[in-house]
């Protein structure tokens, strides 16, 4: 007898049969309403966590009630609405014998609503609590930006990226354009780069003309959104012509001009115009070597000099940078920049129209912000939830976390930033939150930040109900 026991018991474990679709909506088609019955099972946690394409939900066994027999299995329902959810045809797993389960070929950005019930001999137990969660792809972190250098009919560049703390098999994919608007998937013209440098000297491009650029990152097939926007307008060099006592002196055009963003700042580099000889204000008179000075010219026009918004005279290098720092600029607006080689005359006025402007160079300002937080989840407690989510791995110094609740759903995560309260561990650097003190029957709805010197948009949406 105790070895058909055993037998049937394997038998009725082994019976769970699980029905997982690509969507929200069961194996049955019939709109009726689930069975139920009137026994209680002990829903003490329930948790769901976001990933890419696939939403986990784990469970604990019920305890304190005969659906907490070794014997249940459970039915797992799912709908993308938070209403009417013990129906059939939302069934997508029933007499499942795990408690863990991933919904898979769920739509990133789709919000789903889960619960689940116990079931054994007796029947169907209730539903458990409502858990919540917006799928979306694990991007890895865009990068910083680009410092553009630009020459005679090329340009080079380097690339502004994290310093990783471990992820291997990263690469980079480079856009150029013509306009800032045709930075697009088909505007790429180097993909899987994995030296963070890159020389753009195709044919196509020509001098005074005005190449915008883009940079992505790419770890395992997945890419990154665009990087700020960089650009550049190469130009032939001029080369300094001594005057005579029929002209004066033509003077060189700075060269090898670089522009790299910071945090509301650029720095700017060029290489130096050597000593010229002029001869001013009579050409007859003998030539005079002189050292050139440098304007700093600034616009949000690649028309740098005629829609200037700013200059600085006599710009000096930096001994530490080689360049120097315009500070006071606006974060995520482009600027372009150009250099003018000039000369004074004896009364320490620039002579007028005397002198030689380098090539144009642009660059956006931006903070330097981690990657959004993945594979954030959510795990219902008494009278509290559990909010978790992975490491930033961007080797970013003195990452923390920025953990937004609402008891109001939201269309998207931005929203739900947006009028969420923000909460912080005391440590802020770890990356799992307790959020204590909440009200039985609540829904409360989260989304997680990285910050650095900025902060990363926010996370998929998790909810759990109380």
């Amino acid at each position: 007898m105790g070895k058909m026991w055993v037998a049937l018991r394997f038998v009725l474990v082994a019976v769970a049969v699980s029905t997982c679709l690509s969507a929200c909506g069961g194996s049955d088609s019939s709109p009726t309403a689930a069975p139920s019955t009137a026994k209680t099972a002990s829903w003490t946690n329930i948790s769901v966590r976001a990933l890419d394409g696939t939403i986990n939900i784990n469970w604990d066994r019920a305890t304190g009630s005969s659906f907490g027999s070794a014997l249940s299995t459970y039915n797992i329902y799912c709908s993308t609405t938070p209403t009417d959810m013990m129906n059939i045809s939302n069934r997508i797993a029933a007499k499942y014998a795990g408690t863990s389960f991933d919904h898979t070929n769920v739509t990133n950005g789709q919000r789903y609503y889960y619960v689940v019930t116990e079931v054994n001999a007796a029947g169907e137990g209730p539903a458990s609590r409502m858990v919540s969660a917006t799928p979306y792809a694990a991007l890895p972190g865009s990068p910083f930006g680009l410092k553009v250098t630009a020459r005679d009919s090329s340009v080079k560049l380097d690339f502004l990226v994290p310093t990783s703390t471990g992820t291997t098999g990263i690469s980079y994919n480079l856009y150029r354009a013509t306009t800032k608007t045709g930075l697009t998937a088909a505007s790429k013209i180097a993909s899987s780069l994995t030296a963070l440098t890159y020389t753009d000297k195709d044919q196509n491009i020509t001098n005074d003309s005005t190449y915008y650029y883009a940079l992505t990152t790419v770890v395992a097939g997945k890419e990154s959104a665009f990087s700020p926007i960089a650009a550049a307008r190469p130009q032939a060099i001029t080369a300094a012509v001594a005057s005579s006592a029929t002209q004066l002196a033509s003077f060189a055009s700075p060269s090898d001009m670089s522009a790299e963003a910071g945090a509301g700042s650029c720095t700017i580099r060029w290489s130096d115009v050597g000593p010229l000889t002029i001869t001013h204000p009579d050409p007859a008179a003998s030539a005079t070597p002189v050292i050139p000075y440098y304007i700093l010219y600034w616009s949000d026009s690649p028309d740098v000099i005629a829609n200037k918004i700013g200059q600085s005279d006599n710009v000096i290098k930096d001994v530490t940078s080689g360049g120097f720092k315009l500070t006071g600029l606006n974060n995520g607006t482009t600027y372009y920049f150009q250099i003018a080689a000039a000369v004074k005359d004896a009364t320490g006025a620039p002579i007028q129209g005397r002198y030689t402007s380098g090539p144009v160079v642009a660059a956006t300002p931006g903070l330097k912000t981690p990657a959004v937080p993945a594979g954030v989840s959510a795990t219902q407690g008494t009278q509290q939830a559990a909010v978790s989510w992975s490491k930033d791995s961007s080797g970013l110094s003195g990452v923390t976390y920025n953990i937004y609740v609402s008891t109001t759903d939201a269309n998207s995560p931005a929203e739900l930033r947006a009028k969420g309260d923000r909460k912080n561990n005391t440590d802020s650097s770890k990356p799992y939150f307790t959020h204590t003190g909440l009200t039985a029957g609540q829904t409360y709805y989260y989304v997680v930040t990285a910050v650095s010197e900025g902060e990363s948009p926010p996370s998929s949406i998790v909810s759990v109900s109380l």
